[in-house]
């Protein structure tokens, strides 16, 4: 039953809080492109899943979208994984025959710009007006003109590597390995993001999280050794290091000056936890795991034995509860932009939430036949999700894009 559900998520799940709550699930402890930065909207970006480095999922350069009156602009077919936004573009990889590559498709229209490769991966971060692309190995190119700027083949006893969930900052582009290949000869790699070369490794562990902020690369997994560290980016030397819990870590962004983080434990429960830049316990919270952080609160979903019970703010310096919404149907997966928390609702929609107060503004839709999935995004006055429509050998993928 493990490997069979492994299988099935690789397709669909790509956030390190969604993979410690699966996991905490199978171990019992749950039941059931700056040079077209004019055309983005102000520099209103989504360069890497998470947002940014500190992997907050807020976008704080967001002004313009408002969730009332959105509508669907277009749709893409043939995205089967994600998708990050930057300089008036949306980057993604499609397959042509039994290749694949990345496109650029222009954010107002859906229009295809440009095509990057053959790569050898899905997932994607861009920077300083480099599209990297991470799977097998990472590549780079210019995301203006499209020319390959490096691949990094990275192998160990002749097996290439897999890698996911990239995040670039301060010259340094670091992956994660995946927890879905054999468990032998897995790492996560620091790369210069100039010219592809590896900086340092460490071996991977079963359920990893990681962020970066002013330098320092937060990083922590593993059910069986439950532990969270920060190391200098550049060096890969560890800085702190603390072990909490029996049940992995996830949740691990970097917002208003602190960490936030969630780790499961053996009396089948989830804690929330924030720490100081230096390590140092700020505050605890059970029952919840924090997905974004903005406005000086942390945002996330209420926990219980029995699942996901509502979404709820807590104040980030206190971890005091601001509020808390448990009218939503199925929530999984939070993003906050412009003064609003949008938040899946299962796979058939999206509720917009007020961040002051918690209050429904509305909710959105994806069009009829066709069912969420993959993570939300924010970015040049757009709302972005994945979608499939269709069954069997018809199942089509697809990028949706909201806007007004």
């Amino acid at each position: 039953m493990r490997s069979r559900m492994e299988q099935g998520l690789r397709l669909s799940v790509w956030r390190p809080w969604l993979r410690l709550l699966v996991a905490l699930i199978l171990t019992g402890v749950l039941l059931p492109a700056t040079r077209h930065a004019a055309a983005s909207g102000g520099g209103s970006d989504w360069p890497m899943l998470g947002a940014n480095p500190a992997q907050s999922n807020f976008n704080s350069r967001e002004h313009t979208l408002y969730p009332r009156g959105l509508h669907l602009r277009w749709k893409v077919s043939g995205i089967p994984g994600p998708y990050i936004v930057a300089g008036g573009r949306v980057f993604a990889v499609t397959a042509t025959g039994r290749t694949l590559v990345a496109i650029a498709l222009d954010t107002r229209t859906g229009s295809r710009l440009g095509t990057y490769g053959p790569v050898r991966g899905t997932y994607l971060a861009y920077a300083g007006g480099h599209l990297y692309v991470v799977g097998a190995e990472l590549s780079a190119f210019d995301a203006g003109t499209g020319r390959r700027l490096f691949q990094s083949h990275v192998s160990h006893s002749g097996a290439l590597a897999d890698m996911w969930l990239p995040v670039v900052s301060h010259g340094v582009v670091f992956a994660l390995g995946t927890r879905f290949g054999p468990r032998t000869g897995r790492n996560d790699y620091a790369f210069d993001a100039q010219n592809g070369h590896i900086l340092w490794s460490k071996p991977a562990n079963d359920v990893s999280a990681s962020c970066i902020h002013d330098g320092h690369l937060y990083y922590g997994g593993d059910p069986e050794k439950p532990r969270l560290g920060s190391y200098d980016l550049h060096t890969g030397r560890r800085l702190w290091m603390i072990s909490e819990g029996s049940g992995g870590f996830g949740g691990i962004l970097f917002g208003d000056h602190d960490l936030f983080f969630a780790f499961g434990t053996a009396s089948h429960t989830v804690i929330a936890q924030a720490l100081t830049s230096n390590g140092r316990s700020r505050w605890t919270e059970s029952g919840f795991m924090p997905q974004a952080v903005a406005y000086g609160r942390a945002c996330g979903l209420v926990l219980g034995k029995a699942g996901v019970r509502g979404v709820a703010a807590v104040d980030a310096a206190h971890g005091k509860y601001v509020w808390t919404n448990r009218g939503l149907h199925e929530p999984n997966d939070t993003i906050i932009a412009n003064g609003v928390v949008y938040v899946y609702e299962g796979t058939n929609s999206i509720a917009a939430l007020d961040a002051r107060t918690g209050r429904l503004l509305t909710r959105l839709y994806p069009p009829h036949g066709y069912t969420l999935k993959g993570p939300l995004g924010v970015a040049g006055g757009m709302l972005f999700m994945g979608a499939i429509a269709g069954g069997g050998r018809n199942v089509g993928q697809y990028l949706l894009a909201f806007g007004q």
